[in-house]
């Protein structure tokens, strides 16, 4: 993604600059996520032991770079160049760019809601301009050929890894206990592992949807 970035840069190819930051932002916010403090602000610096920055820090600094992908954009530079035939979930229409944007800084601000007074405002001001319809989820773009197929489907099939992903139990008889239409999308009948239909090798994973644009809409709305 950096060294995109820097190509951009040079190139003045801010469409191109815009979609790796919102890369960028997608990347090191889910990662924030699910681990909590990562090297961000050292990576990539050529320091001995870059240090660990808090979660709270990365997520300020994926604001920035969204905030700036936002803006790059936006532009209507002549040299802009968008990747039409290397994108393919967008085709480089930065205006879905910019939702996907908008969606993945709500999100970010409602994880740090219950720490930061303020955050369910801005979450909602990001909700209001991001995806605007289910076809413009963000997804993964697997198909059936190889090297091309759902990561669930690498993992767990060719590479022979069966019982590895479970399903959680708790959340499984949670789904059947609302009588959840979900039950039967997420898992198989047992409720041991993911529907055939999940682990088909051409299923397009959805990363950043309406659907999540829409809730953290509301909840921000409500709180």
């Amino acid at each position: 993604i950096v060294h995109a970035q820097q190509i951009a840069k040079t190139e003045k190819n801010f469409t191109l600059l815009g979609i790796s930051q919102v890369q960028e932002g997608l990347t090191m916010g889910t990662g924030a996520d699910l681990f909590g403090n990562l090297v961000y602000s050292e990576a990539l610096s050529n320091v001995a032991n870059p240090k660990l920055d808090d979660q709270l820090a990365v997520y300020d600094s994926v604001q920035k770079v969204l905030t700036a992908a936002i803006a790059n954009l936006a532009t209507t530079a002549v040299t802009n160049s968008p990747p039409t035939l290397a994108d393919l979930v967008y085709f480089g229409d930065a205006n879905l760019w910019t939702e996907l944007a908008h969606t993945l800084k709500a999100r970010f601000y409602m994880h740090t809601a219950e720490q930061r007074a303020g955050a369910y405002a801005q979450a909602l001001a990001e909700a209001k301009q991001g995806i605007s319809s289910d076809g413009d989820n963000y997804f993964g773009a697997f198909t059936s050929n190889a090297a091309e197929q759902n990561f669930y489907y690498q993992f767990e099939i060719p590479a022979g890894r069966t019982g590895y992903l479970i399903a959680d139990p708790q959340f499984v008889s949670l789904l059947q206990t609302r009588c959840d239409p979900r039950r039967a999308d997420y898992f198989n009948a047992g409720g041991t592992r993911l529907s055939a239909a999940r682990l088909a090798p051409d299923f397009q994973q959805p990363f950043v949807t309406y659907d999540e644009n829409t809730l953290i809409w509301a909840e921000a709305a409500y709180r």
